[in-house]
C-alpha cells in the first residue's frame, strides 16, 4: 500500500510539469540589452497569461547561453534550446520560422532619425525631400535589409563591417548620416558622447519595417497562442498600454517629436505576403500618440 501511494504521490508532480508549456526566449548578450529586450519578454508573459485559462500553464525561461542572432535563429529554426524571439521581418526570415504576423513596435523600427555630426546641422536644415537628401550618402551595416530599403529608394549608401565602425564613420566625415530607429537613436548618441554627434531635428525617414514574435515553423500551436493573446491584449486596451507606457517609448516620443519632423515615405519592396498593411490600427500613427 505504501508503495502504490508513493507511486501516486510522484506521478502528480510529474503529471503537473508536463502539462505546463515551457518557452524560452533569447538570453541577452549584456545587462544594457537586457533593458531593451524587457519590453517583448513582459509583453510575451502578458499575452500568455491571458490564455491561459484555455490553453494551461506556461513557464517562460530564459535560454541557456546568449548567441548571435544568426545562431538564435539557427537554433529556433532546429528546434535547439529555443521557443520563441522577436525579429524585424523578411522573406528569408518567414521561409524559414513560422512569424506572428502582429507588429510588436506598432512599426516603430520603421522610423528611422539620422545620426549626424554636430558641425552639420546648419547643412541638414536645407533638406527639404527626398531629392535633396539624394545628394548625401548614408552609412549602414553591410548586410542590414535597411542597406537594401534605402538602395531600392535611390538613397546614396554605403554598407560596412562592424556596428562601432559606422559611429566612427560619421564622427569623421567619412559618410554623412547614419539612419537608426528612433527608439535606439538617443541612447546610441549617449552612449557615444564625445565623438561630436547627435541626432538631426528635422528630418524622419519612414517605411513599414514591423518586428514580430517568430516560432518554429513546426510549431503552429504556440504561433496560434501568441496570436490570440496579442488580439486579446489589442481589444482590452492593454496592448497599447504596455507600449505607449513603456519608459523607452515615453522617452523616444517625447524625444523625437514626430509631428514637428518633415517625415520622407520610402517604400519596402522586401516585405513578405501576408503583412498587415491594410489594418493601419495595429501600426503607429504619429498624431495618435498619447
Amino acid at each position: 500500500m505504501k508503495k502504490v501511494l508513493l507511486v501516486l504521490l510522484l506521478l502528480i508532480p510529474l503529471n503537473s510539469f508536463a502539462n505546463e508549456l515551457t518557452v524560452r526566449y533569447p538570453r541577452a548578450e549584456s545587462p544594457t540589452q537586457e533593458k531593451l529586450r524587457q519590453y517583448y519578454v513582459d509583453l510575451l508573459q502578458m499575452v500568455l497569461e491571458k490564455t491561459e485559462k484555455s490553453d494551461g500553464p506556461f513557464q517562460l525561461k530564459k535560454s541557456a547561453t546568449s548567441m548571435l542572432r544568426k545562431d538564435l535563429i539557427e537554433s529556433l529554426s532546429k528546434g535547439l534550446g529555443l521557443e520563441v524571439m522577436w525579429l524585424m521581418t523578411n522573406k528569408e526570415r518567414e521561409d524559414l520560422l513560422l512569424p506572428v504576423r502582429i507588429p510588436l513596435l506598432k512599426g516603430t523600427m520603421g522610423y528611422r532619425a539620422l545620426i549626424i555630426r554636430d558641425k552639420d546641422r546648419k547643412r541638414f536644415e536645407s533638406i527639404k525631400n527626398l531629392a535633396d537628401l539624394r545628394n548625401l550618402t548614408a552609412v549602414q551595416g553591410d548586410v542590414w535589409m535597411d542597406t537594401r530599403i534605402l538602395e531600392a529608394n535611390g538613397l546614396p549608401v554605403t554598407g560596412v563591417k562592424g556596428y562601432e565602425s559606422m559611429f566612427f564613420l560619421i564622427s569623421k566625415g567619412k559618410y554623412d548620416y547614419f539612419p537608426r530607429g528612433i527608439n535606439e537613436i538617443w541612447k546610441e548618441v549617449e552612449t557615444h558622447k564625445g565623438k561630436g554627434l547627435s541626432v538631426e531635428e528635422n528630418i524622419v525617414l519612414h517605411y513599414d519595417s514591423p518586428m514580430y514574435f517568430f516560432v518554429n515553423g513546426s510549431n503552429a500551436a504556440l504561433a496560434e497562442r501568441i496570436e490570440r493573446g496579442l488580439r486579446l491584449a489589442i481589444e482590452d486596451g492593454s496592448f497599447d498600454n504596455h507600449f505607449y507606457n513603456h519608459p523607452l517609448h515615453r522617452e523616444t516620443f517625447e524625444k523625437t517629436n514626430l509631428r514637428s519632423r518633415k517625415i520622407f515615405r520610402l517604400d519596402n519592396p522586401y516585405l513578405p505576403e501576408g503583412t498587415p498593411l491594410e489594418d493601419r490600427t495595429l501600426w503607429l500613427d504619429p498624431w495618435q500618440i498619447p
